[in-house]
């Protein structure tokens, strides 16, 4: 047990490789075996080292670029539905890894406010099919909550590449997945897809085993490849689904009207300051195109006045009090003005 908590304090990551080793020549003493092994351990140990400082610096130059995609304005509400699992890996923990990855991401840039799946008042799974969220019912419900775009996530296909070495009694093993994610966004006011895109990425681990060849090795052997290549695909959709919602306008809702104060569903979260002055208008009748009978969009309602913001209230929203005009009703929309 001493021997093994050193090879612990030497090299947290293998001390299964150095005992591997121990039991396959148990006539070794334990004094040699510490000897022949502290060359491997050192190099092992340095490469390591590489390995941790390269991806802190990766992560930190893929930080400084989500950050500044950060635009002016209140956050935009988005849906972010469960991801779909595609693959043939039929672990639930693929979906939620790229949703989570994809979550962070999108939070990193400051621009949105991601709801919560539990926020919507009907059960999401009603809308699933076999390719996928039907994202124009999606897309009805989430305009009731504000809610800008809806982003459905899937993950299309993990496929592991192994190789190793034939020969030798510690035999390099190298392992590669390959993960492929796509993602789909919609307009909630028009219930149109902005963007449709596919990516890809790549995570790659070396490994050693005492006489095996990579023959053996599994996904299940390193789950925490999975993750890295779920991570990075997810984090080359961050820009294209920023740019595709800053296209949209930021609106919001009157909740409710008591007396001279009106209150909003949207508040210090989204990014409202106290003092922004508000344009206040009628929800516009929806247009569709004679033809096709899609919907192009929502007409511009009348314009009922503007609303001064003078505190919060609740989880995000506003309390605001009448600058100018007369008649607003709840569900009124909500613009800077």
């Amino acid at each position: 047990m001493r021997l093994k908590r050193l090879f612990h304090k030497i090299y947290p990551g293998k001390p299964s490789l150095i005992f591997s080793i121990f039991f396959k020549f148990p006539k070794l003493t334990k004094s040699k075996l510490l000897i022949c092994l502290l060359p491997l351990l050192f190099i092992l140990s340095c490469s390591g080292i590489r390995s941790r400082e390269s991806e802190d610096s990766d992560r930190r130059a893929l930080s400084q670029r989500i950050t500044s995609l950060r635009t002016e304005g209140p956050r935009k509400r988005i849906l972010l539905l469960p991801f779909i699992n595609d693959t043939i890996e039929k672990d639930s923990s693929i979906a939620r890894t790229g949703r989570d990855a994809l979550v962070s991401g999108l939070r990193m840039t400051d621009n949105f406010v991601i709801l919560d799946n539990s926020d919507v008042p009907k059960d999401l799974k009603q809308y699933r099919s076999e390719k996928g969220y039907d994202m124009e019912e999606v897309s009805k419900v989430a305009a009731e909550m504000g809610v800008v775009a809806i982003v459905e996530g899937k993950v299309i296909d993990i496929k592991v590449r192994k190789s190793g070495d034939d020969v030798g009694v510690i035999r390099s093993i190298k392992a590669e997945v390959f993960a492929t994610v796509g993602v789909r966004v919609f307009s909630a006011s028009n219930h149109r897809e902005i963007l449709n895109e596919v990516r890809s990425a790549t995570s790659e681990s070396r490994t050693h085993r005492i006489a095996e060849t990579g023959r053996n090795y599994s996904l299940a052997a390193d789950p925490e490849l999975i993750r890295e290549s779920l991570v990075s695909a997810c984090q080359g959709m961050i820009l294209p689904i920023t740019k595709s919602v800053d296209k949209l306008s930021w609106n919001g809702k009157v909740a409710m009207v008591g007396g001279d104060r009106i209150y909003l569903n949207a508040g210090r979260i989204t990014g409202l300051n106290i003092g922004d002055i508000l344009r206040v208008s009628e929800d516009g009748e929806e247009i569709y195109d004679p033809d096709s009978g899609v919907l192009i969009g929502r007409a511009p309602g009348r314009m009922k006045g503007t609303l001064e913001v003078v505190s919060y209230f609740g989880k995000d929203g506003a309390i605001t009090v009448i600058h100018s005009g007369s008649g607003f009703k709840e569900n009124d929309k909500v613009e800077l003005y």
